[in-house]
């Protein structure tokens, strides 16, 4: 019985895995003047078989200004896509702002 249940966990944990999404942001500092350009990148790392729906992030990030959106890069490493989107926004306050997370979805291969 223990020999099932754990080759039913194996079987789960991996097909957990094979539909992995990682995704991180940053800002390219942590200290900024008013009126200044803050960059904000997301690095995501996922497999071909997943579609991201990124959403729009205009609408996302209303606390900061919306400057412009920079070419999105893409690439191929080691069997998964890695993709940077970054964004310029402006904040014209003295106050200390955080940048709220926001849900970005997606589906694996098969999903509809």
């Amino acid at each position: 019985m223990v020999k099932k249940i754990l080759i039913f966990l194996f079987i789960v944990t991996a097909s957990l895995n094979a539909q992995n999404i990682e995704v991180s942001a940053y800002t390219d500092s942590t200290q900024y003047f008013v009126g200044d350009y803050i960059k904000y990148s997301i690095d995501l790392k996922y497999d071909k078989s997943i579609k991201v729906e990124f959403p729009n992030i205009k609408d996302s990030l209303k606390q900061l200004e919306f400057i412009n959106e920079l070419p999105k890069f893409q690439n191929e490493v080691e069997g998964k896509i890695v993709e940077t989107r970054s964004f310029n926004f402006s904040y014209y306050d003295s106050a200390q702002v955080t940048i709220q997370s926001f849900p970005i979805r997606y589906l694996s291969n098969g999903e509809k």
